[in-house]
């Protein structure tokens, strides 16, 4: 009875220190020091090597939808920057602020990427399950592993949930019809498409307004 009740009790510490490890901030400080030195020693090519696979994910060099593609990309990246700074504090995150100061960057990175990547194309999804698992078998198991998918998955939903209805998809691609009225443009040649007429009131990404950088109209 006493070796069992043992058992739970070391048991209950190493969950509890995993779970706390994820919540504390290492840095508190961010000016220089460990924070950037280390940021400096990180490759940059699990990072570039998403940045492909998303292009091929968005339908590659035919890519049929460029500006959904182009909000795809950016929630892609804005996870993969709250997972790195939630490890390395160097700047501030955009959706998930937590801190996981164990988390291996390089699964952060795979497992973010991949979450993103598949809730907005799901009809990649062997393509970028075949990616994610590549990825991942090059990094060895244990705890920062483990925290590494977690902390990207987090960090993705985070972002996906922030962008769930903000009208990306209310008609981004529409046939403009051709007008036969003398003076009137038509773009050439026929038929005419108008992409995302509807994005002109579609959530912000970092602007503060819709017209914040409008240019001035033209002189009289």
């Amino acid at each position: 009875m006493n070796r069992l009740l043992k058992t739970w009790v070391i048991l209950g510490l190493i969950i509890s220190t995993v779970t706390l490890s994820c919540k504390r901030d290492p840095f508190p400080d961010n000016d220089g020091g460990v924070t950037g030195h280390f940021a400096d020693l990180l490759s940059n090519e699990e990072v570039i090597k998403w940045s492909h696979i998303a292009f091929d994910a968005d339908g590659g060099a035919a890519e049929p939808h460029p500006l959904l593609a182009s909000r795809s990309n950016t929630m892609m990246h804005i996870a993969i920057h709250d997972a790195l700074n939630a490890i390395v504090p160097v700047y501030e995150q955009y959706t998930y602020k937590q801190k996981c100061a164990v988390a291996d960057p390089f699964a952060a990175v795979a497992s973010a990427s991949y979450t993103v990547l598949k809730a907005l194309w799901p009809d990649q999804d062997s393509m970028l399950t075949a990616a994610l698992t590549e990825s991942l078998a090059d990094i060895a198991d244990g705890i920062g592993k483990t925290q590494g998918i977690a902390l990207g998955i987090a960090s993705a939903k985070a972002i996906l949930e922030l962008r769930a209805n903000d009208d990306a998809y209310q008609n981004p691609v529409e046939e403009v019809p051709v007008s036969h009225v003398p003076g009137v443009y038509n773009a050439v040649p026929p038929p005419n498409f108008m992409f995302a007429r509807f994005w002109k009131t579609m959530q912000l990404f970092a602007l503060q307004s819709h017209d914040q950088f409008r240019s001035a109209p033209p002189p009289d």
